[in-house]
């Protein structure tokens, strides 16, 4: 790929990451690559959606896709085994390729894979025999336009976003979370999947089953899906954001850059990423511990001063060199 040459390239993923589809959109324009998506619903491989996609490639001129996780249903892949020797195909994991099936074969295939997650690197290495590159998921172009002056009066007091499985880690902290913040009398609003709301049956016996189980917590859910848009009013309007990483995950996630980006406040689990150029208590804080946890909201709720100052700090240093922008030429190289 000539950095003089304009790039088209089709990105094939599946609808439970559309929401980051326009910020990718937005980062190869900045590079000089034009990404079009091909949206694919979730665990959905059809002879209909991949001759649809094959047209699609041939409507838009490339012969260029990036693939986001090389997904299947049970018992296909989508991108099929003769699409390797019409198009270059590059490999982009967005979840951890722990929790992927996978096979070597089609590894080899690509003509590059990266992932999000700096421990694939060894596991793919280890596992499979082949060398990728850890390529962050970042913060998008939206997350980073209009930075929050420090005087900025913020509605919220702790928010959350995000997929809350039954029965997760995240869950318990949430409820336990949900608990303190009755007692301390702080606004608290968490958004996200609590439970499933594919139909209005679901929806209504979901949400009186988990009122049931966890009465407190209920009350600061809204269980919908959040728009990029509206999740960046979100963390603009709160004064302390929270990132709960899944426990397979080693790496910072993309909601890390996303909330610091616009000079907002965040408590983040802390993670095992050595090179990562954040440092806790000067661009965002960490915690350990579900104890820690609780006791950080508790500080910064109490030292404004010093929570909008590392927001400040912060999105200064995302928007320096965690821009999704910065590397989306890398999957390419």
């Amino acid at each position: 790929m000539g950095d003089n040459k304009i790039v088209r390239v089709v990105v094939l993923m599946e609808e439970a990451f559309k929401i980051f589809a326009s910020n990718l959109v937005a980062a190869g324009k900045h590079v000089g690559i034009e990404m079009i998506p091909f949206i694919v619903p979730n665990d959905k491989v059809t002879k209909l959606l991949q001759d649809k996609f094959e047209s699609f490639m041939s409507k838009n001129q490339s012969d260029t896709v990036l693939v986001i996780n090389d997904f299947k249903n049970k018992n296909e892949y989508f991108l099929k085994e003769s699409f390797f020797g019409k198009y270059k195909c590059y490999l982009w994991f967005w979840d951890s390729m722990h929790r992927i099936e996978l096979r070597q074969d089609r590894l080899y295939k690509y003509k590059k894979v990266s992932s999000f997650e700096i421990d694939d690197v060894e596991y793919a290495k280890s596992t499979f025999g082949i060398d990728i590159d850890y390529i962050p998921l970042v913060a998008g172009e939206s997350f980073c336009l209009n930075p929050v002056e420090s005087n900025k009066n913020r509605s919220i007091d702790i928010s959350f976003i995000g997929l809350v499985p039954k029965n997760s880690y995240r869950l318990q902290l949430l409820n336990r979370l949900a608990i303190h913040c009755k007692e301390k009398g702080y606004n608290l609003k968490l958004y996200g999947h609590f439970w499933h709301w594919n139909n209005w049956y679901q929806r209504v016996t979901g949400k009186i089953k988990f009122r049931l189980r966890y009465p407190v917590l209920a009350q600061y859910v809204e269980n919908r899906f959040i728009q990029p848009e509206e999740a960046v009013e979100i963390y603009r309007n709160t004064k302390v954001n929270l990132n709960i990483h899944i426990k397979e995950h080693k790496s910072y996630n993309c909601r890390t850059f996303e909330v610091i980006g616009n000079n907002n406040f965040l408590i983040s689990s802390e993670q095992e990423e050595a090179n990562l150029k954040l440092v806790s208590g000067i661009h965002f804080a960490t915690y350990k511990t579900d104890d820690e946890f609780i006791r950080k909201i508790d500080y910064y709720m109490q030292h404004g001063d010093e929570r909008n100052r590392i927001a400040s700090t912060g999105g200064e240093q995302v928007r320096s060199i965690y821009k999704m922008e910065h590397f989306i030429k890398q999957v390419f190289e």
